[in-house]
This record gives structure tokens, C-alpha cells and sequence, in this order.
């Protein structure tokens, strides 16, 4: 497009962008340039484990007629400031959903704002976990690898024997834990009828002193649809099925990545601002 004008060149851009990433080549070379700041065509042809020539047509069109790339006096490519801005919003978002389509045809965000879905492409380095083994697996380990903070958002209170001695240990080297559950959500019975019940009652005693001294806060709100276990540098994201209001706790996705971290705190800090209210009905409750 180097031979349009700006105006005719502006007016091409959104349905023209759809064809270029249509083409499997020039995806795959624009998402490899998105990854560094600029790149040889022989290191494309390197990092794409395909050959040279295979693509060369490709990125000449990316770099002379749609004029999505830049080149230096080293034969360098790099993606123009807006290209790389507009693929990095739309490449990862892509790659997400596209790789997860079973899992989006059986699941929804439910009522996550729009500030939350349009950055959904931090997801794109996450991992699908499936089983509540492995899910139940990944939050104990979440909670044992915590130096600084644990932080909730559940459906439902409901802890291991394990996962409570590994939260009582953590509090007692001065974690901070904080906990978003549902304003419908069932409390665990004090049922010491077997031996995992007794543990269970007695660190929960243990865990409602850390309470007291404010070590551990917790929220509710109306209702909960989407679940977050997360330490300070690892994060799991449960999103509900279609039609149902509660999180699938069956299925979800795991990250220790920065951005994919970011999100899920800065979804919790938003429920707990915003969208949490005292604890009262459970304060009532554990008198």
C-alpha cells in the first residue's frame, strides 16, 4: 500500500488487516515479529522451522505493498509502531480462543466486564487443566508455593484437610489470605465424625484467630460465576458453563505468566472494591 494515499490506505486497513492474517505464512511471520523487536528473514525462517523461500513473498507484501513492516540498513524487520500495536491486541486474543473452541462451545465469561474480556489475550500463555483432580492438584500447589499472599474467589466454601494444614502453616510465617465467596455459598459443617473432619475443625479454629487479627479478610458477593486461585506469582481462572451461574470447577486455566497475572489481580481487586460486601451472614454463623 506504499502507493496509496493516506486516505484511500485508512479506508482499506480494517477489512484488508482480516485478509492479511488470513494467510497462514504472514500470521505466522507477523506473530514471530511480535514476539521480538526486529528480525532477519533468515531468523524468521529459523524460529518457523520452515524455508526462506517458503515465505519470502509473504513479507516482501507485508514490507512493500501493505507497508505493515519496517526495515533498517541490516536487513532487520520489525513491525511499524501501530502494526504492532493492533497485533498485539488481535494475535493473542486469537490464538486463545481459537486453540480453546471445544472449551468456549460448552463455556461463556459470564458476567465479566468489558474491560476484562477486551484483554482476554493475556490467556494465550495460560494452560487448559481438565479434572477436578488436577484442578483441586494446581490449587494446593498454588497455595504451597505462596511467600506473600493467597487470594480467592470461590462458589463455594469448601477446604481440604491438606489444604487447610498447608494454609495454617502458611499464616503462621505471616501470609495474608483473602477470600471472595458467594452470598449463597454452603459454610462447611463442624462434623468431627472421623478423623479429617476433627483436623478440619481444628484448623479452622486455628485459621479464625489469623481472622481476628485481620491476617485473613473475606468478602461475599451476590453471586460468584467466576473463580480465582492465585499466589503473587501464580494464577488459576475458572469461567462458568452456558447457562449455568456458578464457575465450572472441572475445568480452567493456569498461568505463572506476568500479564496473564495482572489480570486475574486486577479482576479480584475489582470484585473486592467494587463488587464485594461485609461477612456478616458468616461472622453470624461462626459465634
Amino acid at each position: 500500500m506504499n502507493n496509496m494515499d493516506n486516505n484511500e490506505f485508512d479506508e482499506d486497513v480494517p477489512h484488508m488487516s482480516f485478509f492479511i492474517l488470513g494467510a497462514r505464512h504472514r500470521y505466522d511471520i507477523l506473530n514471530e515479529l511480535l514476539k521480538h523487536e526486529k528480525l532477519k528473514p533468515t531468523e524468521i525462517a529459523s524460529n518457523l522451522a520452515i524455508p526462506l523461500q517458503n515465505f519470502s513473498r509473504d513479507l516482501n507484501m507485508l514490507y512493500r505493498q501493505w507497508d505493515w513492516l519496517g526495515k533498517d540498513k541490516d536487513e532487520n524487520y520489525q513491525l511499524k509502531p501501530w502494526a504492532r500495536v493492533m497485533c498485539s491486541v488481535l494475535l493473542p486474543t486469537v490464538n486463545f480462543l481459537a486453540k480453546n473452541t471445544s472449551y468456549f462451545n460448552e463455556h461463556d465469561f459470564g458476567r465479566l466486564p468489558k474491560q476484562f474480556t477486551n484483554s482476554i489475550g493475556v490467556f494465550a500463555k495460560s494452560q487448559h487443566i481438565k479434572s477436578v483432580l488436577r484442578i483441586e492438584s494446581k490449587e494446593k500447589s498454588i497455595f504451597r508455593n505462596s511467600n506473600d499472599y493467597v487470594y480467592n474467589i470461590l462458589s463455594e466454601a469448601k477446604f481440604s484437610s491438606e489444604l487447610m494444614k498447608i494454609l495454617e502453616e502458611k499464616l503462621s510465617k505471616g501470609q495474608q489470605v483473602r477470600s471472595i465467596f458467594s452470598e449463597n455459598t454452603v459454610l462447611p459443617e463442624n462434623d468431627e465424625s472421623d478423623d479429617d473432619g476433627k483436623l478440619l475443625n481444628k484448623n479452622g479454629k486455628k485459621i479464625r484467630q489469623y481472622l481476628m487479627k485481620g491476617q485473613v479478610k473475606r468478602k461475599m458477593m451476590d453471586n460468584v460465576n467466576i473463580s480465582i486461585v492465585m499466589n503473587e506469582s501464580e494464577s488459576l481462572v475458572m469461567f462458568p458453563r452456558l447457562g449455568k451461574d456458578t464457575p465450572d470447577v472441572s475445568e480452567g486455566f493456569y498461568s505463572n505468566d506476568k500479564d496473564f497475572h495482572q489480570w486475574c489481580l486486577d479482576y479480584f481487586s475489582y470484585c473486592w472494591d467494587d463488587q464485594s460486601k461485609s461477612f456478616e451472614r458468616f461472622e453470624k454463623n461462626e459465634e
